[in-house]
Parts: C-alpha cells; structure tokens; sequence
C-alpha cells in the first residue's frame, strides 16, 4: 500500500522521467520499459487512460526495435484504445502486437497477445469468443511462467464467464487468483478481491439475487476505498445503479448514474467502450428515466453529478456522508467559481509540467480547446501562473490526488 501511494504521489516525476527518454537518444526502450511495467495500477486502475494512451504512443513511435517490450506495448496501446472506445485505433495496435509476438519466443508475450483480444471480444459482447482467447492464453502460459500475465487471463475469464451465467467457472477463476496473489503484498490483494467481489455480483444480479448482488457490489466499493483506483468505484456504482433499477428504486438509480458519470468524465472516459455493459447502463437509464418521468430523472442525476465522490460512496454504500479529516487549508479559491471535472484534470497535467500542446495529446483533444482550459482555471483561480496551478493542486489535494 505504502509503495502504490508513493507512485501516485510521484506522478510528476515518472511523468518528467518518460519525458526525458522520449527526449534523450537512446533512452526510448527505458521509456518503454517504464509505461509498461506501470501501466495497470497507474494508468488503467486510477482512470489515466489518456494519459497512457499519449505515453505509449510516444514511444512505440521511436522504440522500433522488434522486442518483446515493443510487443506488449503495441498489445497494451491497442487495449487502452478498446476500452476509450476507439476501435479503428484500436485493430491495428493490437494485430502488429500480436504478429509481433508470434515471431518472439517468449511464452508470457504470446500470452499476453490472447489477453488483449480476448478483452476486445469482451468489449464487443462476443463473450464465447472471449473466453476462447482467454483459453489459448493460459494454454501456452506454463504455470510456474508469468505470474501477472496469468492474473490477468484469469480476471478475464472470470468476468467473461461470468457474464455468459457460468459463474461456477468465474469462482474457480476467482480461488485461484487468490491462491496466485496470497503472498503480494495489501494493495494487490486488496484490488483483487475488489475486482472479484464485483464480478460475482454482476452474475448474482443476472440470476435475480438482488440482495446478494447489493451486498457483493457494495463489499467491493468499500475494498476500491482508498486504492486510488477510480475505475473500480466507477463500475461499482454503475452496478448498483443497474440493481437499484431492478428493485424499482428508480430515483436511487438515477443518483447512481449521475454520481458514475462524474467519475466517468474526471477519468476522461465512458462505458462506451465496453458493449455490454454500456447497454446495461442505457436499459437502467431509460428505465428509470420512464418510470421518474424526464423533469425528476434529470434533478436526480444531477444531485449525483453534484456529488462530492465521498458522498458518492457513502451514498452507495447505503450510509451517512463521513466527516472528512482535518488537514491543512488549501489556497482559496473562489467558491462560485469551482472546476469541473474536465478542468481538474486538465490543472493536474499542468501541475505534471505538460505544456498546452502536451496536454491535448494526453487528452485527446485540439490544442485550441486546451489553452482554452488552462485559461479558464487561472481565470476562475485567480492565478497568473502555471506554478500557481500546480502549487494549488499539490496543497489542496495532497493525499486523494484522485478526488
């Protein structure tokens, strides 16, 4: 747990560290190397798709060397575009990936080359296709090889076979992750057995255990609690967003909504990308939007959006908001005048030390729109300066960056 809190607190440094690889000749494979062995927990657990979507672009663009890193790179750029729901970016990445891998003989990169499909064809609702990726991968991995990449093919699987009402298989899956990650540390364990408890919750929800899907939704928010790992929380949220709709709590349900998609859009990112779930999210909304009528739905989703994300999970979690610990005052700010979402992450890249440009590319936006935020946040902070921007954000959120 100490180490996870240190890496995310290190943001501007590993961010200034890839900086100077994709600056300095010969150091684009360090890059590489580094985006690759921190991708998950830094990256994709916390919402920083874009973010790794830019790093990895960056360097696959000048690390040509046909490497096993170069390999798992293209596999990792091509699933960060699946889950954006960028497909047409998406397809190349991942078939020059896994062409790659195919001429390298290294057993954990030819598993990886099944695990990025098979989470595409999850993406795409072709669950038996998935699965079957998810088969090949764990067939060729030998089982004293490759202990994240056999993680990883497992979550998989469990969520796949889950979602296709074989949930004794997902448990199986489940027990032997447990067994895998027994002796790692807090954070690992902790993540994975948030990770399981959701699964198995949305397969409880599929069969109609409604009160055993509630209860397994909400033990995983509390474990997601605290990770730094937006992601899960999100999904919890959309989940127990789908349960309250089923159990006709309507109003409930449209809180829910509201209170995920703000956790959506300050991850830059939706459900979109991933078919199945995003129509469970358009059958609650319309349902709830139905039953609510248009004027109550949107004042309910809108008391979600408003939300602060611990009052979100408190909410959720079916339990008054807590009183948030006393820590230093950050700088003022003016309170008619707050950031949105989209600002907040803009002002933590310029905190990183990203030019407007380098901000754009991280989140996929026009140069133009960029300088139009940073604008907007010295204008509604007060500020003159980007080092203005960034001493507030480190003094006012120095311990839940993610909020």
């Amino acid at each position: 747990m100490d180490w996870a809190t240190r890496l995310f607190r290190e943001h501007a440094n590993v961010a200034a560290a890839q900086d100077f690889c994709q600056a300095e000749p010969g150091e684009a494979e360090a890059g590489l190397r580094i985006a690759l062995h921190v991708w998950h927990l830094y990256y994709w657990d916390p919402g920083h798709v874009s973010e790794g979507r830019y790093r990895l672009g960056q360097v696959l663009a000048r690390a040509d060397a046909p490497t096993v890193w170069r390999a798992r790179g293209l596999l990792v750029a091509g699933f960060l575009a699946a889950v954006s729901g960028d497909r047409d970016a998406a397809l190349p990445l991942l078939a020059e990936g896994t062409s790659l891998a195919r001429q390298l003989d290294d057993p954990a990169t030819s598993a990886f080359a099944a695990w990025a499909p098979a989470v595409v064809c999850s993406l795409a609702g072709d669950l038996y296709r998935s699965i079957a990726h998810y088969e090949a991968g764990l067939a060729v991995l030998p089982a004293a090889v490759g202990g994240r990449v056999r993680e990883l093919l497992l979550t998989g699987l469990a969520f796949a076979a889950g979602l296709a009402g074989d949930e004794e298989r997902a448990v199986a899956c489940h027990r032997e992750i447990a067994t895998l990650t027994e002796a790692g540390g807090e954070y690992i364990r902790r993540g994975n057995s948030a990770w399981s408890l959701y699964t198995l919750g949305l397969a409880a929800w599929r069969r109609g255990d409604l009160d055993r899907a509630t209860g397994l939704q909400q033990q995983s928010l509390r474990l997601w609690e605290g990770l730094n790992r937006q992601m899960g929380e999100a999904h919890c949220l959309e989940a127990l967003a789908w349960i309250a709709t089923s159990q006709r709590q309507h109003e409930r349900a449209a809180v829910l909504l509201g209170a995920a998609v703000s956790l959506w859009q300050s991850m830059g990112t939706t459900l979109d990308g991933n078919q199945p779930l995003a129509g469970f999210q358009r059958d609650c909304e319309c349902q709830a939007r139905q039953a609510l009528g248009e004027t109550a739905f949107q004042a309910a989703c809108h008391r979600g959006l408003d939300l602060p994300a611990e009052d979100a999970i408190a909410y959720a979690l079916q339990q008054p908001p807590e009183k948030p610990p006393d820590r230093p005052p950050a700088p003022a700010v003016p309170a008619a005048a707050p950031l949105t979402p989209r600002e907040l992450q803009v002002a933590r890249l310029v905190a990183g030390g990203r030019s407007n440009k380098q901000v754009a590319a991280a989140l996929v936006i026009a140069p133009r729109t960029a300088e139009g935020h940073v604008e907007r946040i010295l204008t509604k902070l007060g500020f003159t300066s980007r080092a203005q921007v960034a001493a507030w954000v480190a003094a006012s959120q120095p311990d839940d960056d993610r909020r």
